[in-house]
């Protein structure tokens, strides 16, 4: 039940070839696998230690993936001395990859969501049902109502799990305290990804995809650079496009739900 594992995971996931992803089936065999041992042994110090490695290994490893290959395609349309502009294959691979890691973050919130419920309802940690509510995680749970999942599901129960965790001691006070980190852990994870959706958000006119300043700001320093509107866009009569700020307010909520329920926890 060591670490090795999860660090070979890691490995495979990065060692892609480039302009390709690791299956789905990678991702979710990587998954079950922890899914089910920290499930399974719920007081084990091994068992527990591999929460770091299902957001290090699968969630973690493929956003940063997808950010620096974003970032690669970024850097070769604005490649100085490209007097022909970005080529149009690298502007369609650009939108088809950034399609497609926003459908992955959304699904990696769900994923996450239901991680957190499970917690708190296989092990009766009350406390922490205000801040689930007050981020509007309320699915129904897979462990109480395995019917919603199917069987290959990650978060699906294998074997007699649910009546283990049934049937298993009253946790200890220490014993709810690590459960409690671990929700802590699941909401600070849920804000991360609510602000990578936003960053890599560029609807509804705001800024590209991957930029994290304010785009105010980030529009009066053109204007700056360029007289005060004295530029080639003034003198044609066109008006200069102003973005929108970013909203992280999602993000933020979650980060706060998560210092409300462990306030000493940083």
């Amino acid at each position: 039940m060591g670490s090795g594992g999860g660090c070979s995971a890691r490995q495979v996931i990065w060692n892609v070839p480039n302009n390709t992803f690791p299956s789905e089936g990678l991702s979710h065999s990587i998954r079950q696998r922890i899914v089910d041992l920290i499930f399974k042994y719920p007081y084990s110090s091994q068992a527990q230690s591999l929460d770091g490695h299902l957001w290090l290994d699968t969630s973690h490893a493929l956003i940063s993936l997808y950010r620096e290959r974003l970032a690669a395609l970024d850097h070769q349309q604005n490649t100085p001395g490209n007097s022909q502009g970005p080529k149009k294959s690298n502007v369609v691979e650009t939108r088809k990859l950034l399609a497609k890691f926003r459908t992955f973050l959304a699904a990696e919130e769900k994923f996450w969501s239901e991680i957190a419920l499970r917690v708190v309802r296989t092990y009766g940690l009350d406390e922490a049902k205000p801040a689930l509510y007050a981020l509007n995680i309320t699915v129904p749970d897979p462990i109480i109502r395995s019917t919603d999942i199917s069987e290959d599901h990650p978060l699906a129960p294998s074997g007699d799990q649910t009546a283990q965790v049934l049937q298993s001691e009253t946790p200890s006070p220490t014993q709810r305290e690590k459960k409690l980190e671990m929700v802590h852990k699941v909401l600070i994870r849920l804000g991360d990804l609510a602000r990578y959706r936003e960053q890599y958000n560029e609807t509804a006119g705001k800024p590209k995809a991957g930029q994290v300043e304010s785009s105010d700001e980030r529009g009066k320093s053109r204007r700056g650079r360029r007289g005060g509107g004295t530029g080639a866009a003034s003198r044609r009569g066109t008006a200069e496009v102003v973005t929108r700020p970013r909203d992280y307010s999602k993000a933020a909520e979650c980060y706060n739900q998560a210092r409300l329920l462990i306030p000493d926890n940083g």
